[in-house]
């Protein structure tokens, strides 16, 4: 987390708290650092959101910081008249049951839903008031699908976040027309798709069954140049090993 807090540290911090996490609100509360003590272990909560959550993931991908991803919003806004757009009719063309119309009142927006809230994945396209008007395409992914998506981009780099909204967008619901302008790659891929999460946490378990086979033997040996060689093997195997993944 210090990386996150060295980068944001100027931008009005003020402490708060998020569930049991007691931490701190950085960049006028679009980011959230804390920290909990749950079953007698340490957790980091990290909560970014707004204009900051790009910078931030590609800041995390650089620095190739190990989480456990809860969620993860992708999202393309693009430029749009409002007097061409029409959320009723974008509405009854999306090739689905499964979708809410939901009317903002203070704006007389519209918000198009697709998917179920608690669902894996879950779409919304609405409008999005800057200094001008826009359409927002946003996918929400959490549990496996967040864990997967995290972890392949720090494999992988950011450039798994447009082909993972690219596949979502095809597999979509939403007509021709928001599918072609927001287009954004040509290798759309599923979460189903990436690395699986398997393969990149394969090691996790066997360095502890190595720790444990080493623990044994070296409790079986009276020779402590035995046991010494032992510990130096599964130092030396360690290494090979993460060497040729990484």
């Amino acid at each position: 987390m210090q990386v996150i807090h060295e980068r944001f540290t100027r931008s009005g911090a003020r402490q708060a708290r998020r569930l049991q996490f007691e931490g701190r609100t950085l960049a006028e509360g679009s980011v959230f650092c804390g920290e909990a003590f749950i079953n007698g272990q340490r957790w980091n909560m990290l909560q970014v959101s707004g204009a900051h959550a790009h910078e931030t993931l590609g800041l995390i991908a650089r620095e190739n910081i190990p989480m456990r991803c809860k969620r993860i919003d992708l999202q393309v806004t693009i430029p749009i008249d409002l007097e061409q757009y029409d959320a009723l009719a974008t509405y009854n063309s999306c090739d689905t049951t499964s979708k809410l119309l939901m009317l903002n009142e203070s704006d007389g927006t519209a918000t198009i839903y697709l998917g179920q809230r608690t669902s894996r994945k879950y779409a919304r396209l609405y409008v999005k008031r800057l200094y001008s008007d826009y359409l927002r395409l946003e996918y929400e992914f959490k549990r496996d699908y967040a864990r997967i998506i995290y972890d392949n981009i720090l494999l992988h780099g950011a450039v798994v976040c447009d082909d993972i909204f690219q596949g979502a967008l095809d597999k979509s619901h939403y007509p021709t027309w928001v599918k072609q302008q927001f287009s954004i790659s040509e290798n759309g891929v599923k979460p189903s798709q990436l690395t699986p999460i398997e393969e990149l946490h394969a090691t996790e378990g066997y360095w502890d069954y190595l720790s444990n086979v080493k623990q044994s033997i070296i409790r079986s040996l009276e020779d402590d140049t035995r046991a010494a060689r032992v510990t130096a093997w599964v130092k030396n195997l360690n290494t090979i090993v993460d060497n040729t993944i990484l």
